[in-house]
């Protein structure tokens, strides 16, 4: 996929999550003062940081590739090396949000 269609359409993906979640938060206000929102919210964001990241260095995404710290990583470990870091970095991530919501 190109890259302005996963921008332009996360972008979609976004707004409507954002525009559901204020609808819910209206609906259901007094259940939702006894859930730490945050927590999740911020779940969210760590493991669709891992995920992006993963996605990125599996299809080799151009503005990824030739980013300064990707290059810099890629002389130190190599092409197989930065891969396995890269991947080990977006799973960390995922595992960080798991625990999070513990």
């Amino acid at each position: 996929m190109e890259k302005s269609k996963i921008f332009y359409y996360g972008g979609i993906v976004i707004l409507i999550l954002m525009f559901i979640l204020k609808f819910a938060r209206r609906i259901f206000k007094e259940q939702l003062e006894n859930i730490p929102f945050q927590n999740y919210a911020f779940a969210f964001l760590f493991s669709a940081l891992g995920v992006f990241i993963i996605m990125a260095v599996h299809e080799q995404y151009d503005y990824f590739v030739m980013d300064g710290r990707y290059k810099f990583f890629k002389r130190i470990f190599g092409e197989t090396g930065v891969k396995v870091f890269y991947y080990i970095l977006g799973l960390g991530f995922i595992v960080l949000s798991v625990f999070m919501l513990r």
